[in-house]
C-alpha cells in the first residue's frame, strides 16, 4: 500500500509544468516512502505505544471503565 500511494502520487505530479516543483514532490514523496518503509520493517525495534498508554488502560475509577473487549492482556 505504501509503495502503490508512491507511485501513484509520483504518476500524477510527472506532467506538471514546474519542473522544481516536480523534483521537490518526488524527493518529498520518496522520504516519505522510505520512512514508511522503515517503520513497517523496524516496526519490533521502535517504541510501543502500549508503555505510554498501559498505566492509564490498567486503572479504572469513577469516571473511566474499560470494557473487557478493549483490554486484553498478552502477557500471562
Amino acid at each position: 500500500m505504501i509503495s502503490i500511494k508512491t507511485l501513484s502520487i509520483l504518476e500524477e505530479v510527472k506532467n506538471a509544468q514546474d519542473s522544481k516543483w516536480i523534483v521537490s514532490v518526488a524527493v518529498y514523496e520518496l522520504h516519505q516512502w522510505l520512512s514508511e518503509i522503515h517503520e513497517v520493517l523496524n516496526k519490533y525495534y521502535i517504541e510501543d505505544d502500549w508503555e505510554k498508554i498501559k498505566e492509564y488502560v490498567i486503572q479504572e475509577n469513577e469516571k473511566i471503565e474499560w470494557k473487557s473487549s478493549f483490554y486484553i492482556p498478552t502477557e500471562q
